[in-house]
């Protein structure tokens, strides 16, 4: 390309110019390439000025002279758009990493912490300063570290996120019952952990409290519904099945007013009150089974939310 197509703009092309005796002795001491920047701007012909990085190696003659310098420049629009494109997602990932609603750590193939967001210290109750640079199992992080050493296996073997539920022990010592999601990232030139957690404990107690009320209302005499506020049937025990002449799975697609002709929804929000107020009210009305027969019934119920859900539960 004729050199009066290019302008090189750059402090380097500046010392090049402006300081020939400079460029020449360390070209001369060295006797080899030397670079020169790498955030300099060269103008094509057509006015538009492209990144580019230089170097420059002289042309000694035999008497050891130098009688010219070679620049080289290459364009470097593709590799900062590829670092702009790395810095950004670097920046995204950092962002994710610390404000995520749940833990989120890396840890080293060994157990080492490497780094860990706040919400992770909230879980766990230690100090960013207490458990970078620790293991899992100087933390006795893990209650069955062989669960640990297992997880790693699959994940170096099979190359993909894996996923269990685990307990895990925090600063106090209190076990609580974890999600874990983790796979294998790069972090440098290093294969890594990064790992999310969620402590489950609470979900975990809720679901055993479940089960043991379920078992607790199969095995009463009476008839028992678990109704919505959109009055459908969530749950249903034996005694109601065989008290309406219906199988489970055709109870739990009926609503509320399909077993109670005389269901008007005035009643309904004047009970509902009363239910909220933790009153439990007892009340009359009628049930009417699968073959139409009806027959009286003394309901009382009681009122909860399960996890943002408003149910009834009654008893006839």
């Amino acid at each position: 390309v004729e050199s009066q197509a290019f302008a090189l703009k750059s402090q380097a092309e500046e010392k090049i110019n402006n300081c020939p005796a400079y460029l020449e002795q360390d070209l001369i001491q060295l006797k080899q390439k030397i670079e020169l920047s790498n955030s300099a701007l060269l103008k094509l012909k057509n006015g538009k000025a492209i990144p580019i990085s230089d170097s420059a190696s002289p042309i000694i003659n035999e008497l050891g002279k130098m009688i010219g310098v070679v620049l080289i420049f290459r364009d470097e629009t593709e590799n900062r758009r590829k670092k702009k494109l790395l810095k950004e997602s670097e920046n995204k990932f950092s962002t994710i990493f610390h404000s995520s609603p749940e833990g989120v750590i890396i840890t080293s193939l060994t157990g080492e912490f490497i780094d860990v967001n706040e919400r992770f210290l909230e879980m766990t109750g230690y100090s960013k300063n207490e458990i970078i640079g620790k293991t899992t199992g100087q933390l006795n992080f893990w209650k069955n570290i062989e669960e640990r050493k297992k997880l790693i296996d699959r994940i170096v073997k099979e190359q993909v996120k894996q996923s269990l539920e685990f307990e895990f022990r925090i600063k106090a010592g209190e076990l609580r019952n974890g999600y874990l999601s983790t796979e294998l990232i790069e972090l440098g030139k290093e294969k890594v952990l990064l790992s999310i957690i969620q402590d489950i404990t609470e979900r975990k107690k809720a679901e055993q409290e479940i089960r043991i009320m379920s078992v607790a209302l199969a095995n009463i005499n009476q008839a028992a519904f678990l109704i919505d506020m959109g009055e459908a049937f969530k749950y249903v025990n034996e005694a109601a099945c065989k008290s309406l002449g219906y199988t489970k799975t055709e109870l739990l697609k009926l609503k509320l007013s399909d077993i109670d002709p005389g269901f008007n929804m005035l009643d309904k929000y004047e009970n509902l009150k009363l239910i909220k107020q933790n009153k439990s009210p007892r009340f009359e009305t009628t049930h009417r089974r699968k073959n139409g027969e009806t027959f009286p019934v003394e309901i009382s119920s009681t009122y909860f939310d399960y996890e943002g859900q408003e149910l009834i539960l009654s008893l006839a």
